[in-house]
């Protein structure tokens, strides 16, 4: 089974609601970022998302690290990714 591409709407959404009041565009653009590459995104967003313990799933974690990624950090997507 194909796994569906992930939602970069519903990325924003959540990310808006639970993490956009302590973060802002000048966590995202800092000129020496936290975050290399797409998985590294993908892991932070993991992390927090265990120690904020928000309950979001696999597709919810991928969808912020898609809206992460399309709007600040541009990272070349993993192998395998088919979106």
């Amino acid at each position: 089974m194909i796994a569906s591409a992930p939602d970069r709407t519903r990325g924003r959404g959540l990310y808006e609601q639970r993490c956009g009041t302590c973060h802002s565009e000048s966590v995202h653009g800092r000129v020496k970022r936290v975050a290399r590459n797409y998985d590294e995104i993908r892991a932070w967003v993991q992390r927090w998302n265990s120690t904020l313990e928000l309950g979001w799933g696999t597709s919810e974690v991928e969808d912020v690290t898609v809206y992460l990624n399309d709007t600040y950090y541009r990272y070349t997507l993993p192998a395998g990714a088919r979106w």
